[in-house]
């Protein structure tokens, strides 16, 4: 015996609402999940942050109280980028990312946000790391993450004394202890002022 229109229908409907619902449920995930990383200042697209993970909390870099640590990665290598990216969101501190491509780009950022920490390459295209760093003033601490030679740094113009440089492959653990005691630091910071 088959089914009444009516009764068709009426399933058709409950269906029909059900997976209504459930993908304004997923836009609203999909919303959410795309508000969180950005990839150079835009909301990243799927193929962006394959390798990436959700971080857990929203946020701009603005400086404010409730801001969480803020890492700004300027690097031209997309490979590297979602390596950071997958590396730093599984760090308990969970830090919102700014990525860029090269100095350009970072500078564009920094008038926006507010980091506590500058991850730069210095070989890129368009502005490499060695004018970034003629450019950056004091907005935050700086590591620098190279592959290139001791004696090519110096022969660029060096990398001033206080700004730790770390050779790639890069040490995810070193740069996570920079980061947590930068992070500490701030903490100490904001609870005695």
């Amino acid at each position: 015996m088959q089914p009444s229109f009516q009764a068709t229908v009426g399933h058709f409907m409950n269906h029909y609402q059900l997976v209504q619902k459930k993908s304004q449920q997923l836009v609203e995930f999909l919303r959410l999940f795309m508000s969180r990383l950005r990839i150079n200042g835009k909301r990243a697209a799927p193929c962006d942050i394959a390798c990436a993970q959700l971080p857990p909390h929203d946020g701009d870099c603005s400086g404010s109280e409730a801001a969480p640590f803020c890492i700004l990665i300027i690097e031209d290598d997309q490979s590297l980028l979602k390596l950071y990216a997958f590396n730093l969101n599984n760090w308990s501190m969970r830090p919102q990312l700014i990525l860029a491509n090269d100095g350009r780009e970072a500078l564009f950022h920094l008038q926006h946000s507010n980091p506590d920490l500058i991850i730069l390459d210095l070989k890129m295209p368009k502005m490499d790391g060695f004018k970034t760093l003629q450019n950056l003033s004091a907005h935050a601490a700086i590591v620098v993450v190279t592959g290139m030679e001791p004696a090519e740094i110096e022969r660029r113009g060096g990398v001033p004394a206080d700004i730790p440089v770390l050779r790639k492959p890069i040490s995810f653990p070193q740069l996570k202890a920079i980061a947590e005691t930068l992070a500490l630091k701030s903490q100490t910071h904001a609870s005695i002022s």
